[in-house]
């Protein structure tokens, strides 16, 4: 029986900057993704409508127009990443309220990577984040409580891949997208990446986060160790 090939996931990289486009066609491309490039607003523009691409990689600055337009075009929302290497805390807070991660320059391959699959696994289609599709959800056997720096945190479910978060008191801002777990009774802390979030109440949020792979066997054995 014939196996049904898989298309690899497209990424469209925005960048006039010869080298730098290169660069990150060549990054993504080994990591089993599809790089589609385009050097200008225009070329973008055109790659967008013809490719579908699964996530965006723009630079903010092209050529006198800016690669957040881009975040706007789409027929459906695309999960963005924006680059720049000129900081703009208001260029990175439009950024996020378009969902977009905000990068500066210059980038880290391998975190530039991670965000890269984090992004990609939850937007796969009936997907929350990678946990859910490959690890069942546990509920926990308490309400088990833990911290991410000085704010209490409620572990609603967990898995071997991921787990859900509701934070009491935090500010009324996007959380950021990489957090330090710290379970003190069990004396485990591990970091996370959120994958998606809401707010819960005045001050609260309600989180995915998923453990970066491989999962650490502390993190696996913990798991049991709560959950049903």
């Amino acid at each position: 029986m014939a196996t049904e090939s898989v298309s690899p996931r497209k990424v469209l990289i925005v960048d006039d900057d010869h080298a730098t486009r290169r660069g990150l066609c060549a990054l993504v491309t080994e990591a089993g993704f599809a790089a589609i490039p385009a050097s200008s607003l225009a070329e973008a523009t055109e790659a967008l409508a013809r490719e579908a691409p699964d996530l965006i990689i723009t630079d903010v600055r092209l050529q006198g127009y800016n690669g957040m337009q881009l975040l706007a075009m789409g027929s459906r929302p695309i999960p963005a990443i924006v680059v720049t290497g000129f900081p703009d805390r208001m260029l990175e807070a439009d950024a996020h309220k378009m969902g977009a991660d905000y990068l500066e320059k210059p980038l880290s391959p391998a975190s530039l990577l991670a965000l890269i699959r984090v992004k990609l696994e939850a937007s796969a289609p009936n997907a929350l984040f990678s946990a859910t599709r490959r690890f069942a959800r546990k509920p926990v056997k308490r309400q088990l409580k833990a911290w991410i720096k000085d704010f209490p945190v409620r572990i609603l479910d967990i898995s071997y891949g991921g787990l859900r978060l509701e934070l009491e008191g935090t500010p009324e801002a996007r959380l950021p997208r990489s957090l330090c777990v710290t379970l003190p009774t069990s004396n485990v802390a591990i970091d996370v990446n959120v994958v998606w979030q809401k707010p819960s109440g005045a001050t609260g949020w309600l989180c995915g986060a998923a453990v970066p792979e491989p999962s650490p066997a502390t993190w696996k054995q913990l798991v049991d160790a709560v959950s049903f």
